[in-house]
């Protein structure tokens, strides 16, 4: 899938090259594309363009969320962390739809 996609918006890119106009088509076409693909395969890309903005990788970022993941697990063991309860939580992501739908 990536070799066509990347095919085609090259092959857009090669005819349009010299305009300034030539990305946004390219672009808009491969979106035509994507699109039609299923929603799994839709989300995998994204995914991936998503990787692909942070082209620093951070050595310690790993063991940094290690660390974040280890310290929260505490505080709920330790009783210290604000829980909820699932029928908790949702009512709280309804408020929440609530007040963005009345914008």
């Amino acid at each position: 899938m990536r070799s066509t996609l990347a095919r085609s918006s090259k092959a857009v890119n090669l005819r349009l090259r010299g305009s300034c106009y030539a990305f946004d088509v390219a672009a808009s076409a491969v979106l035509a594309q994507i699109l039609q693909l299923p929603a799994e395969e839709r989300a995998k890309l994204a995914l991936e363009l998503l990787r692909s903005l942070d082209d620093r990788a951070d050595p310690d970022s790993a063991a940094a969320w290690d660390a974040e993941l280890d310290r929260r697990a505490d505080e709920v063991v330790n009783g210290q962390a604000e829980t909820l309860t699932l029928d908790e939580y949702r009512a709280h992501v309804g408020r929440r739809r609530a007040i963005r739908a009345a914008r």
